[in-house]
């Protein structure tokens, strides 16, 4: 196996100009290409980030401090199992501006998601306070792991969202766009690798994203070229690095900025690999949560309104 970095890197770089468009400029259209999109995902992810820090120390404080202050049957606590109950119901908002034609120009649908994700935990929140984080009569009890079910299931709906989605609120992360990203970086790492391991790397591609079968061979394919493509990556990136470090007894400024640029586009390379190998499996996973989750939501609002009934009767 061979596993080379040209050590005129630098010099062997003004004929790839070639191939880029002219109005792009050189080979820097690769580069800048995948550069422009993190700043939104690190944005999202951070207010997420911080909304979730948030619920999680108000969940912490209330156990700590549960049956201290709060009553479910009346004041605070009872305000508390209202306005929770409002949350959970208000998560039909999003399905009807989703699927129902007259809600469709109530706003951006990632409006929406963001609210129905912000409803999911604030409810749920709410209604623990309202309990007291224990436990009541039968009905309530009922009620009460029925939200807890559902909230848990959101939560793994998310994360499935977030595999198939650019970011959490961004385009759909189809397989081929996948491609055309992967492509761009397989473009300049092309001069690093030689020999057996561009003959497995693009066996590794056609392997990425080809279409699996079903929901097995779907995770299958997942497994198998994210562990390959994990172990090619290491060895990639090992090379450049050795390479690196022969270089800089050269004090080659140019050189030694390449290499790195190289181990940065060698990385997003192989994320790219991997999201499209797992892709096809999300999809599916993400397919099977929604046909479990709706049912879970109804029964939700189900053994809730049996106990709101109750509550008020008896």
């Amino acid at each position: 196996m061979q596993v080379t970095v040209s050590e005129s890197i630098a010099l062997k770089a003004a004929p790839r100009t070639q191939d880029a468009p002219k109005k792009g400029g050189p080979r820097n259209d690769a580069r800048q290409a995948p550069k422009a999109a993190p700043k939104k995902r690190k944005t999202a992810s951070h207010g997420t980030a911080i909304f979730g820090i948030l619920i999680v120390v108000g969940l912490v404080g209330g156990w700590f401090n549960r049956g201290a202050y709060i009553t479910a049957e009346s004041g605070l606590g009872y305000t508390l199992g209202i306005a929770g109950g409002v949350a959970m119901l208000a998560l039909l908002a999003y399905p009807l501006r989703k699927h129902v034609r007259i809600f469709r120009l109530a706003g951006p649908m990632s409006f929406w998601f963001r609210l129905h994700m912000a409803l999911g935990l604030v409810g749920p929140t709410l209604i623990l306070f309202h309990a007291n984080f224990g436990l009541g009569s039968t009905n309530s009890n009922v009620a009460l792991w029925s939200m807890l079910i559902v909230s848990g299931s959101g939560l793994v709906g998310r994360f499935f969202y977030t595999k198939i989605h650019r970011g959490l609120y961004g385009k759909r992360a189809e397989a081929r766009e996948l491609m055309a990203e992967a492509s761009q970086f397989r473009n300049t790492l092309d001069q690093d690798i030689g020999g057996d391991m561009k003959s497995r790397i693009d066996d590794l591609e056609t392997k990425a994203f080809a279409t699996p079968k079903g929901m097995a061979d779907a995770a299958v394919k997942a497994i198998t070229v994210t562990a390959r493509s994990r172990h090619m990556h290491a060895q990639l990136r090992r090379a450049i690095k050795k390479n690196m470090k022969a270089t800089k007894h050269a004090k080659n400024k140019t050189v030694i900025a390449e290499h790195r640029a190289h181990l940065s586009f060698c990385r997003r390379y192989f994320q790219r690999i991997e999201q499209a190998a797992e892709l096809s499996l999300y999809e599916r996973l993400f397919s099977a949560w929604h046909i479990l989750h709706l049912p879970l939501f109804f029964l939700l609002i189900i053994t809730a309104s049996i106990h709101v009934v109750a509550a008020h009767l008896y």
